[in-house]
């Protein structure tokens, strides 16, 4: 647990150091591309945008380490029943299980994997599963 908040301090630490450095930036392109005084911000709205992007960046550790602690299937996931999905390697290893889950999710699959016979087959798998997907033969053209 130690390990843990060490990690969200460290993520913090570096998330500000960053925000700094690109706001940094940000000045220095203002006065490089050669701005005007009045058409640069103020030094107080300045630093106003700084603190506020400071929150939000706080804003945003905090909410990533609670969904960190919540367990699978707590937060929604996206819904891509009835999308097209294009897997490419879908002939074996991970694009076919990738396609095969997809598949269960509902999708409509677009395979595409330069061994052929693979392919052929991951789309009899999923045609035994009755999920619809088109079959693209992959050119080895080089």
């Amino acid at each position: 647990m130690l390990n843990f908040v060490w990690l969200i301090v460290f993520e913090i630490i570096f998330d500000l150091t960053a925000v700094a450095f690109f706001y940094s930036l940000y000045l220095t392109g203002c006065r490089f591309f050669g701005k005007t005084s009045d058409q640069q911000p103020s030094m107080v709205q300045q630093i106003v945008d700084l603190l506020l992007l400071i929150l939000k960046v706080l804003i945003s550790c905090v909410v990533e380490s609670v969904k960190a602690f919540l367990p699978n299937g707590v937060l929604p996931r996206k819904k891509v029943q009835g999308d097209i999905v294009l897997i490419t390697g879908s002939g074996s290893g991970l694009g076919r299980l990738l396609a095969l889950e997809f598949g269960r999710l509902g999708a409509e699959l677009v395979l595409w994997d330069v061994n052929e016979t693979g392919n052929k087959e991951t789309r009899k798998m999923l045609e035994q599963e009755g999920v619809k997907s088109n079959y693209t033969p992959a050119s080895n053209n080089n």
